[in-house]
């Protein structure tokens, strides 16, 4: 199941987010897991999709979890948004069981304008974890630079979400997915959730 949530927070509530998130003083840093993708074990082969296009993508870390404490650790201020954003989805959610899911990481993903790209282009598809977990989303601005979900056979494409400013996609985490830059606008936002029920 691929959930899309939108319309849960008002005006205010996401300006104040796109606000912050934009301001040339918030620290972001250049993701350490490559350009644009995650770990290669989380990864498929590249060779197995035509469209795959790579590119910067900087990173702010709001949660992350410590393998050997085993313990999720706050690591920004920016966890009190964090923390509303997945108050709100858990009232709301239709997924199975979500209230009993906690916030096992969470980052904020800003990627670049990317011209040399087109629509049906995309970052390297991934799953974010090797447990059992849901993935969710939350768009900071409105942008191209659509979310693909992939076929886990054929590696064909099943659904396309664009971004939309206060619109949250949540899924089963272990289903493939990637983003896409943006063309037109000049950066794209995103939270990115991993929520668990293994702590």
């Amino acid at each position: 199941m691929i959930e899309v949530l939108d319309n849960l927070f008002d005006d205010k509530f996401k300006d104040e987010i796109e606000n912050l998130t934009k301001d040339n003083r918030f620290p972001y840093y250049l993701s350490d897991m490559g350009i644009g993708t995650v770990d290669k074990e989380y990864s498929p082969e590249k060779g197995e999709f035509k469209q795959i296009k790579d590119y910067l993508q900087f990173v702010h870390q709001i949660y992350i979890y410590d393998k050997k404490k085993k313990l999720t650790i706050k690591n920004s201020t920016m966890n009190l948004f964090a923390d509303k954003i997945f108050d709100k989805v858990q009232q709301f959610s239709k997924m199975e069981d979500i209230e009993k899911y906690n916030i096992h990481t969470c980052k904020i993903n800003f990627q670049t304008q990317h011209k040399n790209s087109n629509k049906d282009n995309h970052n390297t598809p991934h799953v974010d974890n090797n447990i059992n977990h849901y993935a969710m989303l939350y768009y900071v601005n409105d942008s191209d630079g659509d979310t693909f979900f992939f076929d886990t056979h054929s590696r064909e494409v099943i659904k396309r979400v664009s971004p939309k400013k206060g619109r949250v996609v949540i899924f089963d985490g272990t289903h493939l997915h990637t983003g896409n830059h943006p063309i037109n606008n000049f950066f794209r936002i995103v939270f990115n959730f991993n929520l668990t029920k293994e702590f």
